[in-house]
């Protein structure tokens, strides 16, 4: 411009200067001077030269200057379009009505401009960069447009899916759009290139001829007319100066009016960075006012990331080491907000070479920016994706066969990309399975003739070492000929092999699940979301006697006979226990009545809900249908028991009821009631021991707690005890608790049970005492008869010896006899104390070594075991409870026993055993001696029986008696197991408590 500007003061300089025309005019007045004719030929010549590439000059500023325009023109169509992208977007992810509308008018106004710029094209080869770019333009508005369709057409989620599959597609025409518009800027930015290269040749090459022009022209004239002209020189000269002042002027005026009128921001910039001038698109562009502005330095709204980038352009500016820079930067707005600038900035010199101040060019690119890193977000996203997918990505040409594999791809058969080339088609057949191929080619046939929009296969591709790798095959035709077949193809190819797996499993399962649910003897019925049956289960079937049928729900009670409780009615829709489930309830034990097609009429529990996925939306319904057909009549049947029982629990004369294991009364039955003058609310609920029966004394509370708790570690307790009446008199019962048990053996329960006793404990305190006068009877009688008896002995063992062999044989053998009768007569009042005294003594219960007794035992038998050579065997019997002195006396007897019944000819051998049973010891006294006949083994166990006599095993007949006593003193029994000649084995048990 500064150029043109020149030339053209130059021009009007020279054709205006006064001496230039004054020595023409006496040129052609002194026509015999033909040296000025030559110069004035000279001078003619080199003005027409002149003045010929001035105006080639001109022409070509002009051409420049329609070059700029276009390429402002191809800016701001693509300004455009990138807006149309971002209210797209907006409509897109928001479904803002105005971003449509927006993207619409966008869009429209981008086609208007691409057509009106078709009027600037020249050229075959702007014609070419042009037509790429409207076709590129074309299939970027129908990509456009069609996925507006989707939005319109769709669920938002379901357009996005479908936008976001199509995303090569997007980066392909996308990609094609940007390079259009990059190339015919780039064309038209050389072409503007060549045309500033083309003028500064011209103005070079008139500066030059204007100085040679100057120079034989000032040269010739001022030779001429040096002395005539002088004042008339220094007029014109004066003349000259005002015409420039006026120029200048006029320049400046010019530059100031396009400087506040640019439609970029422009500013003047000292040295220092500070503005010195602005124009109004800077100010509004970073919102301060022109005064603000020009106070401010560049560097303080520069961000600091770029700072450093700008001052060293300018520094290289000052050092004439450039003479522009174009850089993008961020400049910090008045509010704040960060604004993406491109910046052109050029140094203006002074005549003298001094530095005068920096031009700035400043356009607002943030828009360009926005769109720019969108996109780029779009392209990452799309990548991530693939990446995130694992998924292999194809591009096919069905027309030439060409076709393009990502490295994925390759990954999912074992290869790389390199390996498998040359890649085509064919490389997909030859890995593709046979089986396989038909099928692939059948729906492929669909998607080309339009019979389906996509295509998607699973099909099987031959891994590297040689296994089947299951892939899901998804592609769609994105483009097609102009006749209408087929030409590019996009998809995916996904590795399905464990997904196929778990299909297996799941195949296999739902197998399972169907067994098992025919094998279950509860019916199952299921509906789907929309409330249409679609599963019965065999057992559903039996009760029915029909199969599901998809008929409506209105029609489900009558076609099924679900019927009321009462086996009658019809079910209403609403009562129908699927019905009820599907519409969200929690169906829960629901009583109906099926009738079979039989007739016959089955009674079913039935309970339901809904199902629901993990997202929680309906996936239908389910009804489990118990048959208690059987169970109701043995319910029916139980509460008739429960009746009789109720009837015979509260007429018994006994007082029985219910304990939890804690000791809270369950229940109690009438006669306890009665008995106390109470009623169930008085004590149902309440510990045992708080009861009003119990509350006689504090001790006896204490040891009823302290039974039940023994009672519910699973020991049966029994035991005397005083309760109240309704009258508050103690009365005396027999109380029992005995624990009832579950299958795994815990305590569920415990039975309290009392039966008055008051006239049977009177009975025995009146036979305690008259036992204790018959002991002590007993005592002074054996004392009384013993006393006499020990003198007769006494005398008669006197007379023996002193007479004996005096008399004749009878006399010696009646003082025998009356010796040995009187002997018996007192072992058998010892034996007959002994007996009354066992289960009198008041001695108490105690723990009892066994082995301790034995070995007592034994001692004692020790001479009698070594005259006769016996052995006494005994190991790890058991520690007992019960009275010391009865259990001796007891193993003593039986001892004796196998001692006494020995075979002649055979030492005797005793041994004695202990087994551990549940809730008692069995212990047994074997011998080898000669046995007892099966006859008498209940017999043996009487006072004074016997089955030998005096001569053959003395004794009196009381030893087993006393035996058999001691063991059921112990709660326990006594027996016999024997044959003659084989030995005998007297077992008896004694309770563990």
């Amino acid at each position: 411009m500064n150029q043109e500007m020149n030339c053209f003061f130059l021009l009007s300089l020279l054709l205006n200067t006064p001496t230039l025309q004054i020595s023409m005019s006496h040129i052609l007045k002194r026509k015999e001077n033909k040296f000025l004719l030559i110069a004035l030929v000279v001078f003619a010549i080199s003005a027409a030269t002149f003045f010929f590439n001035l105006h080639r000059y001109s022409e070509n500023v002009t051409e420049n200057i329609a070059v700029e325009r276009k390429i402002t023109q191809i800016d701001k169509i693509y300004n455009n379009y990138l807006t149309s992208i971002i209210h797209k977007r907006g409509y897109q992810f928001g479904l803002d009505k105005e971003s449509l509308d927006r993207f619409l008018a966008y869009n429209k106004t981008n086609q208007l401009l691409i057509n009106e710029f078709s009027k600037e094209v020249t050229g075959p080869e702007m014609e070419k960069l042009y037509e790429e770019l409207v076709h590129s333009n074309l299939d970027r508005r129908d990509l456009l447009a069609r996925h507006i369709a989707y939005l319109d057409s769709m669920t938002q989620e379901a357009a996005l899916s479908i936008i976001i599959s199509e995303n090569p597609e997007i980066l392909k025409t996308s990609l094609a759009l940007e390079n259009a518009f990059a190339n015919l800027k780039e064309y038209l930015e050389g072409e503007s290139l060549e045309l500033e290269e083309t003028g500064e040749k011209l103005t070079l090459v008139n500066n030059v001829g204007f100085v040679i022009l100057g120079l034989l022209v000032v040269g010739f004239i001022t030779g001429t007319f040096i002395q005539t002209r002088k004042q008339t020189l220094l007029e014109a000269e004066k003349e000259n100066q005002e015409e420039i002042l006026r120029i200048t002027r006029n320049s400046e005026i010019q530059f100031s009016t396009s400087f506040q009128n640019a439609a970029i921001g422009m500013a003047l910039v000292s040295r220092e960075g500070r503005f010195t001038e602005v124009n109004r698109s800077l100010c509004k562009l970073l919102g301060y006012s022109e005064e603000e502005l020009v106070g401010l330095t560049f560097q303080e709204i520069t961000h600091p990331d770029d700072l450093f980038t700008d001052l060293e352009y300018a520094q290289q500016l000052l050092d004439q080491k450039i003479e522009s820079y174009s850089m993008e930067k961020r400049y910090f707005k008045k509010d704040g907000e960060t604004v993406w600038i491109n910046l052109n900035g050029t140094a203006v010199w002074n005549e003298d070479g001094s530095f005068r101040h920096f031009i700035a060019q400043i356009q607002n690119i943030t828009p360009r920016k926005l769109a720019f890193e969108a996109l780029q977000d779009q392209k990452n996203r799309f990548e991530n994706v693939i990446r995130g997918t694992n998924a292999g990505t194809w591009e096919w040409n069905v027309q030439t066969g060409e076709t393009v594999f990502n490295e994925t791809w390759a990954e999912i058969i074992g290869y790389s990309l390199k390996e498998l080339e040359p890649i085509s088609i064919q490389t997909w057949a030859d890995f593709a399975h046979p089986d396989d191929l038909e099928r692939s080619n059948e729906i492929l046939q669909k998607c080309f003739t339009g019979e389906s929009e996509y295509y998607e296969c699973e099909c099987r591709m031959r891994h590297r070492d040689g296994h089947w790798v299951w892939v899901l095959d998804r592609g769609k035709v994105m483009s097609w000929t102009y006749d209408g077949k087929p030409e590019k193809m996009f998809g995916t190819h996904i590795d399905i092999s464990k997904f196929k797996s778990l299909e297996d499993i799941l195949l296999q399962k739902e197998a399972f699940i169907n067994a098992m649910l025919d094998t279950l003897d509860v019916g199952i019925v299921v509906c789907d979301e929309k409330g249409e049956l679609k599963l019965f289960n065999r057992t559903t079937l039996a009760l029915h006697g029909l199969d599901s049928k998809n008929i409506p729900q209105d029609e489900w009670s009558r076609h099924y006979h679900l019927l009321k409780e009462d086996g009658q009615t019809f079910l209403e829709k609403e009562e129908v226990p699927l019905y009820r489930a599907w519409k969200g309830e929690w169906v829960e034990n629901q009583i109906i009545c099926i009738r079979h097609t039989s007739g016959e009429v089955y009674y079913v529990s039935a309970s339901g809900s809904q199902i629901r996925d993990e997202l929680g939306n309906i996936q239908g319904a389910v009804v489990a249908m118990k048959n208690i057909t059987e169970s109701r009549k043995i319910g029916l049947e139980l509460e008739e028991r429960e009746r009789k029982f109720k009837g015979i629990f509260n007429s018994t004369f006994q007082f029985i009821g219910f304990l939890d294991p804690d000791g809270t009364l369950v229940e109690a039955n009438q006669t306890a009631m009665d008995f106390a003058g109470l009623k169930p609310a008085d004590v149902v609920g309440k510990k045992f021991w708080d009861c009003y029966w119990w509350q006689i004394s504090t001790e006896t509370q204490e040891k009823l707690r302290s039974a039940i708790h023994q009672a519910a570690q699973g020991e049966f307790i029994q035991y005397e005890v005083a309760v109240w009446d309704k009258e508050k008199n103690p009365v005396t019962i027999l109380f029992n608790l005995k624990p009832l048990f579950d299958s795994a053996g815990e305590v569920t329960a415990i039975i309290p049970e009392g039966r008055l006793v008051q006239e049977i404990v009177d009975a025995r305190k009146s036979l305690e005492e008259k036992n204790k006068e018959l002991e002590r009877f007993a005592s002074v009688a054996s004392h009384d008869l013993k006393e006499p008896l020990r003198m007769i002995v006494s005398f008669l063992q006197l007379l023996e010896r002193k007479y004996k062999g005096q008399l004749d044989e009878k006399a010696d053998q009646y003082i025998h006899f009356a010796v040995d009768a009187a002997q018996r007569m007192n072992i058998l009042i010892s034996d007959l104390l002994d007996f009354s005294k066992v289960g009198n003594e008041n001695t108490t219960k105690e723990e009892i070594d066994l082995n301790l007794i034995i070995k007592d035992q034994e001692g004692y038998f020790s001479q009698l075991l070594n005259e006769s050579g016996g052995t006494l065997d005994f190991a790890s019997l058991p520690i007992i409870t019960g009275k010391k002195v009865p259990i001796s006396l007891l193993f003593r007897n039986l001892i004796a026993n196998a001692i006494k019944y020995r075979k002649p000819d055979l030492p005797p051998k005793i041994t004695i055993e202990g087994k551990d049973c549940v809730d008692h010891w069995e212990l047994s006294v074997t011998d080898n001696g000669i046995g007892v006949d099966s006859e008498y083994r209940e017999v043996i166990f009487e006072m004074f029986k016997r089955l030998h006599t005096k001569q053959e095993y003395p004794g009196t007949g009381l030893g087993l008696a006393v035996c058999k006593k001691i063991v059921e003193q112990h709660n326990g029994k006594i027996w016999v197991e024997s044959n003659p000649g084989s030995g005998s084995s007297f077992h008896f048990t004694l309770r563990k408590s």
